[in-house]
């Protein structure tokens, strides 16, 4: 499985390798307004000019149990991101740009009270997860496998997570540890 995601009236392109059989393309979520589209791929290759040709990335993130790793210069701009899960699991990213500085202390504390069904005091020391904004994601992608997507970053503090559940605890990979806080200056 793999793909972008796009807020609603946005849009989101990805490239997916899929192999000779029968699939599904569906928006994902109950109440989508297209019902589900069926396609048969044969293998046959040639279909596009650039069929099988990847895209240049130049931001690389590594997923694996129980962490990622950044490759590539982060600056304010356009970059294409290319995520891939070389775990032994299936994983996701999610990005989301935080409202102001955070600490990988502070986010491990906002998931144990999320986990605990509760949120942030307003005084309190940890950022309220309602502030923070969506950039990008890539929805979850099997072991091996690699997925491409455009990000525009600003100047600011972003921070990566995974909520794929865990094969063995059903736990999300967040849970476990599995985000990292990043600096774009």
């Amino acid at each position: 499985m793999a793909g972008g995601t796009a807020g609603f009236g946005g849009t989101a392109q990805a490239i997916v390798d899929l192999t000779p059989g029968q699939w599904i393309a569906w928006a994902g979520f109950p109440d989508a307004p297209q019902p589900p589209v069926g396609l048969t791929i044969t293998g046959e290759a040639g279909a596009t000019p650039a069929a099988g040709a990847e895209p240049a990335a130049d931001v690389t993130v590594n997923m694996f149990e129980y962490d990622f790793s950044v490759e590539g210069s982060l600056t304010p701009g356009s970059h294409v991101f290319a995520v891939r899960t070389v775990g032994a699991q299936p994983h996701e990213m999610f990005m989301l740009r935080a409202p102001g500085p955070v600490t990988e202390e502070q986010i491990a504390q906002v998931l144990e009270m999320e986990m605990q069904g509760g949120t942030p005091a307003p005084d309190a020391d940890v950022p309220n997860p309602d502030e923070f904004i969506p950039v990008a994601s890539m929805t979850p992608l099997s072991m091996g496998k690699t997925g491409w997507i455009p990000v525009t970053l600003e100047a600011g503090t972003y921070i990566i997570l995974c909520f794929v559940p865990d094969i063995e605890s059903g736990m999300p990979h967040a849970y476990h540890g599995m985000y990292e806080v990043i600096t774009v200056e």
